[in-house]
């Protein structure tokens, strides 16, 4: 996809969809585990519809989902043309790439409603 200078710059002036600020803290004096596995963030909406909007978003944005995106299509552009889109930059036999189960994806398992 090609721009010029005036179409970014009147992008880049756009408000964005969806933005907020991050307070984050260190950690508390006298906390054991720095890196937990499990860390949990807070997040504070106005409301629900907003949380539910916000949550939708850090899922859709998460590895997993860009990776179940990624297959989904990728198969979906395999059975319409018969060749594998990620073949032309070597990289179609990586495992990250593969569905692990066997199983075909659907639509409905890489969109959230």
């Amino acid at each position: 996809m090609r721009f010029n200078e005036k179409e970014l710059v009147a992008l880049s002036r756009q408000p964005s969809e969806r933005a907020a600020e991050l307070g984050m803290k260190g950690p508390k004096k006298g906390d054991a585990f720095l890196d937990e596995a499990e860390k949990r963030y807070m997040f504070e909406c106005d409301t629900e519809e907003q949380c539910e909007k916000w949550m939708d978003s850090i899922i859709k944005a998460s590895y997993e989902s860009m990776r179940k995106n990624l297959i989904f299509y990728r198969t979906e552009i395999h059975r319409l043309t018969g060749k594998d889109p990620l073949e032309q930059y070597g990289i179609s036999d990586e495992t990250r790439f593969q569905v692990s189960s066997g199983l075909q994806l659907t639509p409905k398992d890489t969109m959230s409603t």
